[in-house]
């Protein structure tokens, strides 16, 4: 998968934008196989470009493209299409069902996808710590804890291109060293990459490119 930015602005942030950004109304290419890390401070469009990506916003000026097909010519068809079999995102606010189980919630998600990966989605709960909760509410849970199934959700499915919205907001040292090893051999398996936003942290995740939103 290649994704490529043309003068890309969301429209919230035209009269605002005033700052340097390697990304908006730059041209930009992000690969399938390449690590790309987005600093910015809050504000500065890291959710607006995440929502942007997967096709859940189009209030833009300038263009973007998917393999050389702009954005703009995807229906809502194509964006379910790509999300089940191409691009899988982990979003800020997490979209998880809090009236769901965590098995429940992963579960859907492999579903939807029609699809078995390794690691399993218990191994992966496993090493994060969740194995005893995975038949609890996701409604009962804290929000680091959430933040863990929703990084389980978002792996458990094919994916040329993974996109991370802050993933590590809420975990601890010890949690963001595990939630990126998992991300690393989940990209490896695939030969995938992953677009990752950040207020600006260091993490123990190999990046191929870090710049500046």
């Amino acid at each position: 998968m290649q994704i490529e930015l043309d003068s890309l602005m969301p429209k919230p942030l035209i009269e605002v934008f005033s700052w340097h950004s390697d990304i908006w109304r730059r041209n930009v290419c992000f690969e399938s196989g390449k690590r790309y890390q987005l600093d910015a401070p809050s504000g500065n469009g890291k959710t607006s470009l995440i929502n942007l990506l997967c096709g859940l916003r189009g209030d833009y000026e300038g263009d973007w493209r998917i393999d050389g097909r702009s954005a703009a010519g995807y229906d809502p068809i194509d964006w379910c299409a790509l999300r089940r079999r191409r691009m899988a995102v982990m979003f800020q606010d997490l979209r998880l069902l809090p009236e769901l189980t965590v098995d429940e919630n992963i579960r859907l998600k492999t579903v939807l996808t029609e699809t078995a990966l390794t690691p399993a989605p218990a191994s992966m709960l496993a090493a994060l710590g969740l194995e005893s909760l995975n038949g609890r509410t996701v409604g009962s849970l804290s929000w680091g804890e959430r933040q863990r199934v929703a990084l389980v959700r978002a792996l458990s499915q094919p994916f040329d291109m993974l996109l991370l919205d802050e993933p590590f907001s809420h975990l601890d040292a010890d949690n963001t060293g595990i939630a990126c090893e998992l991300i690393d051999q989940a990209c490896r398996e695939r030969g995938a990459g992953f677009i990752m936003t950040s207020l600006g942290y260091d993490y123990p995740l190999v990046t191929d490119q870090r710049l500046k939103l």
